[in-house]
């Protein structure tokens, strides 16, 4: 382990109870982020898919009473099969503890409480800037996050959100940001409908 100090050893003893309790699933084990960094491409249908697997795998995990705490492109894998997995449990909650990490800039919940405390409404905020993300290429604010470390947190603080007029999935992604759905797995239906 590269990390000797204490936080270190909790938070990868809880990322191992966490991985025992979910055991396997297809959508939960190079970080998307990269491969679209590096110029990696996918189809709109492609990424379509992914999106519902990922809101499949919170679903799966909120089951579990597990909140990942930080989803993003960063902690989104996609395998040689081109499957999205999500990975990266230390620090995560489980059993309504408190997680020990929040979502980055752009993906953390408006309401700092609800981040804090990793809610099933901060994870679904999350998930929908993971889907604009998987979608678009690119992070929420990500510009103005480059020009100022911290500006996506405040734009989406004040409620403002990148346009996702035209963008596909982009009522889904507006709805997940306005805490319109009560579960990921509402997440996953509505894009299996709209497709």
């Amino acid at each position: 382990m590269p990390y000797r100090h204490p936080d270190s050893y909790r938070h990868f003893a809880v990322e191992k109870q966490i991985y025992r309790r979910l055991g396997t699933h297809p959508n939960a084990h190079s970080a998307i982020r990269l491969y679209f960094k590096n110029g990696g491409t996918a189809s709109v249908q492609e990424r379509i898919k992914w999106s519902r697997d990922l809101a499949v795998v919170i679903q799966y995990l909120h089951d579990k009473n597990v909140r990942q705490g930080d989803i993003g492109g960063r902690n989104i894998l996609l395998d040689a099969n081109r499957n999205t997995l999500l990975y990266d449990f230390a620090g995560s909650s489980i059993d309504d503890t408190r997680a020990e990490v929040v979502a980055q800039d752009g993906f953390g919940h408006p309401d700092h409480e609800e981040s804090k405390y990793s809610t099933i409404r901060a994870e679904i905020h999350a998930l929908g800037s993971s889907i604009f993300e998987l979608i678009t290429s690119t992070c929420p604010h990500q510009e103005e996050h480059e020009k100022e470390w911290g500006m996506a947190e405040v734009l989406l603080r004040r409620g403002i959100y990148p346009d996702v007029t035209d963008v596909p999935l982009g009522s889904i992604i507006a709805k997940c940001w306005k805490g319109e759905y009560s579960s990921a797995q509402e997440v996953a239906d509505a894009i299996k409908e709209q497709n």
